[in-house]
C-alpha cells in the first residue's frame, strides 16, 4: 500500500504523525511525507521519503500578518476563525499546487492529513485515494468543525471540489489523545477513532484499532 502523510510545516503538525508513518513503513508499506521546504530536510535526515511542497511556515506567517493587519482590534472570539483561513487555508491552497500533481503521479492508496492540512484531502480526491484526518489532539468540538468547514470550503471552491469539506468531516478522525483529556460525558463525533498502542509490525487492514497482541517492549503509537 502507498500511504501519503501531509501536514503544515510546523513541528506540532508533522511530528504527531511520524509514529504512524514509521510504523507503516516498518510494516512494509510505501510511505511519503509531504510538508513545507523548511521542515523537509529534518524529515529526510530521519529517513523519510519527503516531498517539499508549498510555502515555508515563515512565508505563511508573513502572509497571515499581511492579511490580518488589524487583528488586535478584532474580538478575541473571532481570532481562531480568521487565523484558520488566513494562515492554514491560504497556505493549503498554495501547497495543493505542488501536492496535487505529485499525488496524481504517485497514486497513493491512502492519504493521512492533519487537522488543518486542507491540501491533503484535495490530493486524495484528485488521485483517487482514501483519506483520513490525523488528530493533533482531541477531536474538534462542533464550533471548531464549523470553522474548519468554512476554511476548507474556500480552498475547495477554487479547486472545484464540491462537497469535499463535508467529506473530510465525515472521514475517520484518528485521535492520539489519552482518554483522560476527554471531558467526562463528552459526545464524540461518529467518525472518532482511537489510536491504539501496538507492535510496529502490525497494521490495521480495517478499522482504526488493531487487535492487541503480546510482543516485545518496542512499540509505536499508531
Amino acid at each position: 500500500m502507498r500511504i501519503l502523510f501531509s501536514g503544515c510545516p510546523g513541528y506540532g503538525h508533522i511530528h504527531p504523525m511520524l509514529p504512524l508513518a514509521r510504523a507503516a513503513a516498518r510494516a512494509g508499506h510505501d510511505v511519503a511525507v509531504a510538508t513545507g521546504p523548511d521542515l523537509a530536510p529534518h524529515l529526510v535526515e530521519r529517513g523519510y521519503e519527503t516531498w517539499a511542497v508549498g510555502p515555508t511556515f515563515a512565508e505563511s506567517w508573513d502572509e497571515r500578518n499581511a492579511a490580518l493587519p488589524d487583528l488586535a482590534t478584532v474580538p478575541p472570539e473571532r481570532h481562531i476563525s480568521l487565523d484558520t483561513v488566513a494562515l492554514f487555508g491560504a497556505s493549503a491552497a498554495k501547497r495543493a499546487v505542488d501536492l496535487v500533481p505529485r499525488a496524481q503521479a504517485w497514486r497513493p492508496d491512502l492519504v493521512v492529513h492533519e487537522t488543518v492540512e486542507f491540501a491533503g484531502a484535495l490530493a486524495a480526491r484528485r488521485s483517487g485515494a482514501t483519506h483520513v484526518t490525523h488528530g493533533l489532539g482531541v477531536a474538534p468540538p462542533a464550533p471548531m468543525r464549523q470553522v474548519l468547514r468554512s476554511a476548507m470550503g474556500d480552498v475547495y471552491a477554487w479547486w472545484q471540489a464540491p462537497g469535499l469539506a463535508d467529506e473530510v468531516l465525515a472521514a475517520p478522525y484518528l485521535d492520539i489523545s489519552p482518554r483522560a483529556l476527554h471531558p467526562e460525558g463528552s459526545r464524540r463525533s461518529p467518525t472518532w477513532c482511537p489510536c491504539a498502542r501496538t507492535q510496529v509490525r502490525s497494521y490495521p487492514s480495517t478499522g482504526c484499532r488493531p487487535p492487541s497482541r503480546p510482543g516485545p517492549a518496542r512499540t509505536s503509537r499508531i
